[in-house]
């Protein structure tokens, strides 16, 4: 097996297990607070934006939030996203880590946001718990399973404005692109996967100043299968 090969068969795999993960029964994110970071580990479900805002409580002087979920509910990683990008605090995936799916709306909201090593981030668009069978637009077009969700995604990056300053076609244009790139066009059982370069050509990572260190974190995914 070539190195293309070996990749693609990497993706495969890791995307399988995110669509695996997201059928296994829930259980809530590991939250910890120490020092001046926040990790958050496992799925997120409901009751997740109250225990982080616990975790900020125990620690105002955090810094840096540190990922490592293959996804969750979508309604409280935007509002977590929400509550970093008003407290300005960085977003990091860990080497080795994932990010995806309701992770991802986590990690817009980081000021800066950044992705270590091996670690990877990963798009796809929304489907209601429980449902299997998406709709089509009309006859030829890309499945849609929960038009709703997706519209709350694409506000969600249209809200972090992370379009570059020169990209093409300016703010809209760069929009119009990842909204359907990473999320209205990817089907919910696919998964986009992104490393840190192609974050970064795509504009989601941009850090004039240096991110603070990230510690390790153990790969704990809740209860939910893990990527190995």
């Amino acid at each position: 097996m070539n190195r293309k090969e070996r990749r693609k068969a990497n993706a495969l795999a890791i995307t399988v297990a995110a669509v695996v993960a997201l059928a296994m029964p829930a259980s809530a994110a590991e939250i910890v607070a120490e020092g001046d970071t926040i990790s958050i580990t496992g799925q997120i479900e409901q009751d997740d934006y109250a225990h982080f805002r616990d975790a900020l409580t125990a620690k105002p002087q955090t810094r840096v939030v540190i990922l490592n979920s293959l996804g969750g509910r979508l309604t409280p990683a935007i509002t977590i996203g929400r509550e970093i990008r008003a407290r300005k605090i960085a977003t990091v995936i860990p080497d080795g880590a994932f990010c995806s799916s309701a992770c991802a709306m986590i990690w817009l909201g980081g000021i800066p946001r950044d992705i270590h090593g091996n670690g990877r981030l990963g798009f796809h668009s929304a489907r209601p718990e429980g449902q299997a069978d998406c709709r089509k637009v009309k006859e030829g077009s890309r499945l849609i399973c929960d038009e709703q969700g997706n519209d709350l995604m694409v506000a969600w990056l249209h809200e972090t404005e992370l379009y570059p300053q020169d990209s093409f076609g300016g703010a809209l244009g760069w929009f119009l692109e990842n909204s359907i790139g990473l999320i209205a066009g990817v089907a919910p059982g696919e998964m986009r996967w992104l490393d840190r370069a192609e974050a970064m050509k795509m504009g989601l990572i941009a850090r004039p100043e240096p991110m603070p260190p990230s510690p390790p974190v153990p790969f704990v995914c809740g209860g939910i299968r893990c990527p190995k």
